[in-house]
């Protein structure tokens, strides 16, 4: 899935650009969220499939991901107007 690494692509460098002054902790603050976010992510979609089956969980995924996605795009619009 190509989407997945686009989006993994376009927020490090957005934290790049964040604070040119602080590039080395916005990167590293940007590397802590993703890397601990993947693995809560992990353990809650573990214990969902467990408990509900795969198709919840995948579509509860893809719904979200597409939230994020959505909502950085127009977070992009809107600071380029």
């Amino acid at each position: 899935m190509i989407m997945i690494p686009m989006l993994h692509n376009t927020l490090q460098t957005e934290a790049t650009q964040l604070a040119p002054e602080a590039r080395g902790l916005s990167v590293s603050l940007f590397a802590i969220v993703l890397f601990t976010g993947q693995a809560v992510g992990v353990a809650l979609a573990g214990w969902a499939l467990d408990r509900w089956g795969g198709t919840p969980v995948f579509l509860v995924a893809g719904g979200g991901m597409l939230v994020i996605i959505l909502w950085f795009r127009l977070q992009l619009v809107r600071r380029n107007r």
